[in-house]
């Protein structure tokens, strides 16, 4: 584990914590659910392109919209689990957070759940997203 940890927003509703300085816009990023964490700060993400998928959370192509629910992926350190928006207002995105049978890593804290139902207000999102967009610009070496 990395000896830097940063954290946006609050864990034990919605957060993001990234670790150490990005270097060639790669860093270890976690997300919070509920107090849940997905992802592994162990492996780099790709940060424009996390980012630019938490912001399709805010802003959803119009045919998205229409019809079943939708898929979100954050990237390749999240792939034990299927994040999944099952109900959107302009003010509010329903998620079911899954662990995935059989994941290629330990996850203790999802021990005892399968799954999570998170209501997440859009303007949470937008704040945290805009806070970690900053400091990613901001960090950029």
């Amino acid at each position: 584990m990395p000896d830097a940890i940063f954290s946006v927003g609050n864990e034990q509703h919605f957060s993001i914590d990234y670790a150490g300085c990005l270097r060639e816009n790669l860093v270890p990023v976690r997300v919070w659910f509920k107090g849940l964490p997905i992802g592994t700060l162990e492996e780099p993400t790709y940060m424009p392109s996390f980012i630019a998928n938490l912001r399709l959370l805010i802003h959803p192509p119009a045919e998205s919209r229409i019809g079943a629910a939708r898929l979100v992926a954050f990237g390749d350190t999240f792939d034990d689990f299927l994040v999944e928006i099952i109900r959107e207002t302009d003010h509010v995105l329903n998620l079911r957070v899954e662990l995935l049978d059989a994941p290629f890593r330990a996850h203790p804290a999802w021990r005892s759940r399968r799954h999570v139902r998170v209501t997440l207000a859009k303007p949470v999102l937008v704040s945290v997203v805009n806070e970690m967009t900053a400091r990613v610009n901001a960090a950029v070496v």
